[in-house]
């Protein structure tokens, strides 16, 4: 059909084999051939000139069509291989909002300058119905572990962190032990915080009683509250990295420790998506840096690490 096509809007059978890259002889051949199995003559022939039969003027309307659909697929399928015409909606927590997100976005537009990008903070469970719902593409969310509804890329393992006022007792100690929110007035997240309910279960497993003075309903809130009240907090590493050093704030690792995953989140029946693979792509090479400073060991953790050899061979 795409040698008729060309014969037809050349109008010789020389003009269509060259813009079909076969020989004059050969397109002669498949000319005849698409004749004997249509049943009827597409060009009339006549002192070395062909003219398009009725059955070929009506034909050629509908292999224009079919043509012109198969390029605008093309077409769209090309836009897509460079993000061109494409949107991708993400929902994240708070903190990827004003820490890593920001830096990945501009560099995944550079790379898809016609990627139409949405961008808002959800905490998980909003995340979960938005992404089943069709209503947003990736979800960025912290936790225990994915939840199984989705397909999901574990970026890497975090852990908890105390933070409190450089004028606070405990901010002359190089570990800041989980039994010290009992003694001491403490700030944590409120249950629709995904770390605050972490630190909960946390506090629960070891059978502590924190002395909770504020709860709070987002990890923004952390820094400014430590600062006014003067307490002890909880937060991950993406908080403190959004916040940067802050006079007067100390950040020290907790024990026991407690980590939780970070994680992206979609739709199992989501289509192949170039820009979603890439934003992921860029989002875990963002994180890397701060998923391995924050999964060093505390120096309490490393002085037992490195005393555990001598302890065997003296049990011996």
């Amino acid at each position: 059909m795409a040698l008729f096509k060309e014969i037809y809007w050349s109008g010789s059978i020389t003009g269509g084999a060259a813009r079909t890259g076969v020989s004059q002889p050969s397109a002669s051949r498949m000319l005849r051939h698409l004749e004997q199995q249509l049943g009827y003559t597409l060009f009339e022939r006549s002192e070395g000139r062909i003219r398009p039969t009725q059955e070929a003027q009506i034909l050629i309307q509908e292999v224009d069509a079919v043509f012109l659909r198969v390029e605008q697929t093309a077409s769209v399928a090309r836009r897509l291989a460079r993000g061109a015409g494409e949107r991708i909606a993400v929902v994240c927590v708070h903190m990827l909002a004003t820490s890593s997100l920001p830096r990945v976005m501009g560099r995944l537009h550079r790379r898809f300058p016609g990627l139409e990008i949405e961008l808002d903070t959800k905490g998980q469970a909003e995340q979960v119905n938005l992404l089943l719902s069709r209503g947003a593409d990736v979800g960025i969310a912290t936790g225990p572990e994915p939840p199984p509804s989705l397909a999901s890329r574990v970026f890497g393992r975090s852990r908890l962190v105390a933070v409190l006022p450089a004028s606070h007792p405990l901010a002359s100690r190089e570990v800041v032990m989980l039994d010290d929110y009992a003694r001491y007035p403490c700030i944590l997240g409120s249950d629709r915080d995904p770390l605050g309910g972490l630190a909960k279960s946390l506090f629960a497993r070891h059978g502590i009683q924190p002395n909770v003075k504020l709860t709070i309903g987002s990890p923004l809130f952390c820094y400014e509250a430590v600062r006014t009240f003067g307490h002890l907090a909880i937060a991950g590493p993406m908080t403190t990295a959004a916040m940067g050093k802050s006079p007067g704030i100390a950040i020290r690792p907790i024990e026991p420790a407690a980590d939780y995953a970070i994680y992206a989140l979609w739709n199992v029946g989501a289509a192949p998506s170039a820009a979603r693979d890439a934003f992921l792509a860029l989002l875990a090479e963002d994180l890397q840096p701060l998923l391995d400073a924050s999964s060093q060991a505390s120096p309490r953790e490393a002085a037992r690490t490195r005393k555990a050899p001598v302890a065997r061979r003296r049990a011996r």
